[in-house]
Formats: C-alpha cells, structure tokens, sequence
C-alpha cells in the first residue's frame, strides 16, 4: 500500500508541474501577444498616432563650444598626427614644409587637441602650436634631423 501511494503522489506532482508549465506559457504567450500590440499602436503611422514625444531626446550639446586652432611649421618635409577629444585619429603630412593649419571645435572644457609631428632627416626643427579661441595655450619647437615634437590643449 505504501508503493501505491507513494506512486500516487508522484503522479499529483507530474500533474501539478505540468499544469504550472501550461500556465506559464499562457500567461507569456498573452503577455508577448500584447506586448506586440502596443508596440505595433505606439509605431503604426495612423492618425491617431502623427506625434511622438521626444521631451527626453537631447537636441543639441549645450557643452561650451570653443576654436581650436592647430598650426604646425618646419623648414622641410614632416608629419602629423592629431587626435581630438572624441579619441578620433587624423594623420596628416607635408612634402615641401608648407605649414599645416587644423581648425576644429572644441567642446568642454578640454583638452580638445594632442599633436604629434616629426620632421624628414632634411629638416631641421618642426614647431606645433594650438590656440583657442585665439589664445595660445600650447607652443613647442624641437632642432635637430627628424625632430619631434608634441603639444596638446
């Protein structure tokens, strides 16, 4: 008698879990269901449906913005390479010593601007300088073949 039972309860817990599991699909399946529904009101481009609020989207970067201006000089060939404040890498390059003058905008409080030039064997120095808003706030000079230089604002 004591195996009938115990047969009797597992076939109760069998029934009971299986009777859970069905719930649980049911209530998931009339959840997702109107989850789609509201998901297809709130995107359906009716009438009833011509505004969205958009309170909560930011529209613009209210962060001060600033002029950055980069010049780098040098009596020969040189290279550059300046990285702003978002991370982005630009490299740049002058084959016959022309200056080469950046002007970006900066946003924040900086640093808006890091420079890294170097000079051709041929040269003799290479300078970077960086102002904002036209006030100088970096300035480095370096002699010698293949001279290096850095600055940043």
């Amino acid at each position: 008698m004591g195996s009938s039972s115990r047969s009797a309860r597992r076939r109760h817990a069998r029934e009971w879990r299986l009777a859970v599991a069905a719930a649980v699909v049911v209530v998931l399946g009339v959840a997702g269901y109107a989850g789609h529904d509201v998901y297809q009101q709130a995107f359906r481009p009716d009438a009833a449906n011509t505004s969205a609020d958009v309170s909560a989207v930011p529209t613009t970067d209210t962060r001060r913005q600033v002029l950055v201006e980069l010049t780098v000089t040098s009596d020969g060939p040189f290279a550059l390479t300046y990285r702003d404040a978002d991370g982005k890498d630009t490299e740049e390059a002058s084959a016959d010593g022309r200056p080469i003058t950046v002007e970006t905008v900066g946003r924040g409080d900086g640093p808006y601007l890091q420079v890294w030039a170097q000079t051709s064997p041929t040269a003799s120095f290479v300078r970077c300088e960086i102002a904002v808003d036209n006030d100088r706030r970096s300035r480095e000079t370096t002699q010698g073949p293949a001279a290096a230089t850095y600055c940043a604002a």
